[in-house]
């Protein structure tokens, strides 16, 4: 046991620091930031509205769980919500806390959640789940758990595999390099695409969840894949 706790310690430490590289240079480049921030409030920003008023209640307290800059939450209908955004990294969330309908900002990483147990009423996130080994969603998905109340649900955008999505992503990166003369990473390591449901149903077996619903969505024009996991137990 304590060879896989050293084996994810690490792994989430190269994680961490290949985000704090990612963000450090993310808002200096200003023409890709415009594309990047366009794709993201007019495009995706759709599909987070219309999961998030289909799955979550119309008040209570809701976070997203490495939210990044929350662009994709500028649509959302607030009602009587309080909407968090949470991430390790402390310069996006300098951005993030532009965004009208975000309440705060927090400081924290998804496997140690500043929050008491079934003091959730909902969490979601994009782009999130595919830097984590099978280990570390597991971890992750236990502390969603705990966080959340009975019934409460989780909403993951979880990019697929085979999607254009990471086409794109490949080629961008292989014209780039070329441009550039050296490797050139648009994202993170993404070890853990999406593949199939069933692993999706593996991980909610290992955690307390069930599994709502698990499918690509015309919203974002099929950029993710929409999970929605249900704590159960």
């Amino acid at each position: 046991m304590d060879i896989i706790k050293d084996s994810i310690d690490k792994l989430t430490l190269n994680n961490r620091n290949s985000w704090k590289e990612y963000w450090s240079s993310h808002f200096k480049g200003k023409k890709g930031q415009k594309l990047i921030y366009l794709i993201r409030t007019k495009l995706i920003a759709r599909s987070v509205r219309y999961f998030i008023n289909l799955y979550f209640k119309d008040s209570g307290i809701f976070v997203e769980m490495g939210s990044g800059s929350s662009q994709t939450s500028v649509l959302i209908r607030k009602k009587s919500r309080l909407l968090y955004c949470l991430d390790f990294a402390f310069e996006p969330l300098v951005h993030a806390r532009l965004i009208p309908v975000i309440d705060g900002g927090i400081q924290s990483d998804l496997f140690h959640l500043p929050f008491r147990s079934g003091s959730v009423d909902g969490i979601w996130n994009l782009g999130v789940m595919e830097h984590f080994t099978d280990e570390e969603i597991n971890k992750i998905l236990k502390e969603f758990n705990r966080v959340l109340k009975q019934g409460a649900c989780a909403i993951l955008f979880w990019p697929p595999y085979f999607g254009w999505y990471k086409l794109t992503s490949l080629v961008l990166e292989k014209i780039l390099g070329i441009i550039k003369r050296r490797c050139v990473k648009l994202y993170p390591d993404e070890i853990n695409l999406l593949v199939s449901k069933k692993k999706i149903q593996s991980f909610c077996e290992m955690t307390g969840f069930t599994l709502g619903y698990c499918r690509s969505v015309p919203q974002d024009l099929f950029t993710y894949t929409v999970v929605i996991i249900r704590k159960s137990r």
